[in-house]
């Protein structure tokens, strides 16, 4: 009963999805045949498209006549020539003006070939236009940069005159997207141990001056205008006005050193020979004793200890020096064994067995199940 019902809704969905296809090919074939039944003149005596949507910004001499980028998908625009008739006329390309307006024939709407919109060029080195308009006249090219301003290229035909801020001057409207800043104002000039760090406030951009973060400097009088990483190999650590001292600076104070290590290797031996080289005469001067004394040989045996004693004095020196030194790393510790990780294994592998005979048990017992209800349906000979 279930399965008749089922076969009887698919049927009603099918019958509907026909019906559907077939409204829809009678609506195209009606289209198509009213397409091809209009007069060969019908074509030119259809209404203009419909050009209102298109926004003209202000041109040359605050003529709205600047198609708005928005609108390039369709570069058009209507105009009611000298007779009153409503043309729909294209618009010139960048580097082009409209010298005159296009006019349409008797009955028609849309402009014959020839009587379009006539675009001209701009003069080079003079004029410009940047965008696509239907303006009557282009831009003037500008004769110079503003003040702390250099050119950075000429003008042309789609472009007026390119300039930039000088060095340490910038441009402080971030909305100024034109060719040539409306004005520059002057960086400033930050003392040792600080650098220019660019801020935005009141919707303009400025400068300010901030102090060089940790491990970097900037020296007094310097040529960096920026604050510079301090140097590796140092005696003396470096602060926001100074840079690090270096062992190699009597050589070459501007070279920093190569590597580390030789500069260890060389602050160790510098150091090393700073220290006090021991005389012959200090055990003597260590162990000499205020008693007074008599006889010369008196003298040479109070204050000149034995050699077991001197034996004993330089020992914890030798001990210290060991003790400091960094020890080796055993290399048969790493090959010790851990029982928690075959412990962890074994475990894993006795989980996987008994996973393994659970399945095939189950297996088993479904296979002699069906193996009953198989021998229950089956027809007797």
């Amino acid at each position: 009963m279930n399965v008749m019902k089922t076969l009887k809704c698919d049927c009603w969905v099918l019958l509907a999805l026909v019906g559907v296809a077939v409204y829809r090919s009678a609506v195209a074939y009606e289209s198509n045949l009213k397409r091809h039944l209009q007069p060969p003149g019908a074509l030119h005596s259809q209404e203009p498209r419909s050009t209102t949507d298109n926004t003209f910004l202000p041109g040359p001499n605050e003529e709205l006549c600047i198609l708005h980028d928005r609108d390039i998908h369709d570069p058009t625009y209507e105009h009611r020539d000298e007779q009153g008739r409503l043309c729909c006329c294209s618009v010139c390309k960048p580097g082009h003006y409209a010298r005159e307006f296009c006019q349409c024939d008797e009955g028609e709407t849309i402009p014959s070939p020839g009587k379009d919109t006539d675009c001209v060029h701009v003069n080079i080195g003079l004029q410009y236009m940047d965008k696509h308009n239907k303006c009557t006249q282009p831009y003037e090219c500008s004769a110079r940069c503003n003040a702390n301003q250099h050119k950075v290229s000429d003008c042309t035909r789609r472009a007026d005159l390119h300039c930039r801020c000088d060095e340490e001057w910038f441009n402080p409207d971030p909305f100024d997207t034109g060719n040539i800043p409306k004005t520059c104002r002057q960086k400033p000039h930050c003392y040792a141990g600080e650098e220019r760090k660019q801020i935005q406030e009141a919707g303009l951009f400025e400068f300010i001056c901030v102090p060089c973060p940790r491990g970097y400097f900037k020296a007094m009088g310097g040529k960096w205008k920026r604050c510079e990483p301090h140097r590796n190999c140092l005696i003396r650590q470096g602060n926001a006005i100074a840079d690090n001292v270096c062992l190699n600076d009597d050589v070459a104070a501007s070279q920093p050193c190569p590597t580390p290590e030789p500069c260890v290797v060389e602050q160790a031996c510098k150091q090393d020979a700073s220290l006090p080289t021991p005389s012959p005469e200090l055990p003597e001067q260590s162990y000499a004793t205020d008693k007074p004394t008599d006889t010369p040989e008196l003298r040479t045996s109070e204050s000149t200890p034995p050699a077991d004693e001197l034996s004993k004095t330089s020992a914890p020196v030798e001990h210290v020096e060991a003790d400091t030194s960094t020890p080796k790393p055993d290399p048969l510790l790493a090959c010790a064994w851990h029982p928690e990780a075959y412990i962890a294994l074994g475990a894993a592998g006795a989980i996987l067995v008994y996973v393994a005979l659970q399945f095939a048990l189950a297996c088993y017992i479904r296979y002699k199940q069906y193996k009953r209800e198989y021998a229950k349906i089956k027809p007797s000979k």
